[in-house]
């Protein structure tokens, strides 16, 4: 009985397989790889595995999984190109496939765990991956999203079919949202990263999003991606995320706007009617507001002087 595999991907899932959790997780993380260095290394853990470990059968399941199983990566094109889809994928997954240990830290756990009642999930008597031995259990950067995913299904105890299927579910849900994502958060088009860091802490001392979260810990080295995907997993009614967002927004222009005026001094002044329309007709002009344009005329007046 010899594995011969064709790629690291096949292998990280041996290893994973095998019980050997942390060099699952050195070669998921390691730039180049070596393919036949994996190979050689999980052929020679299985080849001193116990005959209690019953080696036949699970050496024919391993295959037929590496054979059958393991879907093509065209299936999610769609996450590979874009970081968003990337980033929805594995929250999803992470959110609805995989238990960390803390929820009943008196079970022992391997790399699965069956609880026919946590209905926060899905679905009630599916098999969960234990999140502490993914391949990659901390995503620290949104461009590794799409690969932490790519694991995490190869690991789902699902037939291809039915990784398939859900694949596609999560790609209409991807649609959808990101088209949402365009007008939902175009207020932070243009945000800087002190600002990103003001709403990423408003959301996250939210009880909306301690609940949707779940002890996952989402990548902040793009706090505008986790930020929409932390949004739109959360399961409140949409008339009460909205209204929650809206507040933020709210806060977050208040915020801007002291921002911008905390070094300006007040100035009280009176002028005459006319005086006044014409001011108001340069704000409409020049597409600013009162003392924008009041310190851009005394700005023109003494550099002309």
């Amino acid at each position: 009985m010899f594995f011969n595999i064709k790629s690291v991907r096949e292998g990280i899932y041996l290893l994973c397989r095998l019980g050997e959790y942390e060099d699952a997780q050195h070669y998921a993380l390691e730039s180049s790889p070596d393919v036949l260095l994996i190979n050689n290394e999980i052929n020679s853990i299985f080849s001193e595995k116990p005959n209690g470990f019953r080696k036949d059968l699970r050496y024919t399941r391993y295959q037929k999984t590496l054979n059958n199983d393991l879907i093509n990566e065209c299936h999610i094109q769609w996450a590979r190109d874009d970081e968003l889809g990337g980033a929805m994928l594995w929250a999803y997954l992470v959110d609805n496939y995989t238990i960390t240990r803390n929820v009943h830290p008196r079970h022992y756990y391997g790399l699965y765990f069956r609880n026919a009642d946590y209905d926060r999930k899905i679905f009630k008597g599916m098999f969960f991956v234990t999140r502490e031995y993914l391949p990659i259990n901390t995503v620290y950067k949104t461009t590794q999203c799409y690969t932490a995913a790519l694991y995490i299904l190869d690991l789902l105890a699902l037939k291809r079919d039915e990784k398939i299927d859900l694949i596609n579910n999560i790609y209409e849900t991807y649609k959808s949202l990101s088209k949402r994502c365009k007008t939902e958060f175009s207020w932070l088009k243009d945000a800087t990263n002190d600002q990103l860091d003001w709403v990423w802490n408003h959301f996250l001392k939210h009880p909306f999003t301690r609940k949707a979260i779940d002890n996952i810990r989402f990548p902040e080295e793009n706090k505008l991606l986790s930020i929409q995907c932390i949004y739109y997993m959360i399961s409140e009614g949409e008339s009460e995320k909205k209204l929650w967002l809206n507040n933020i927004k709210k806060n977050y222009a208040n915020m801007k706007h002291r921002e911008k005026v905390k070094d300006k001094a007040p100035v009280n002044i009176r002028i005459s009617p006319s005086a006044k329309k014409k001011l108001v007709n340069l704000e409409k002009k020049f597409n600013r507001n009162r003392s924008e344009v009041i310190e851009h005329l005394i700005e023109q007046a003494w550099a002309a002087k």
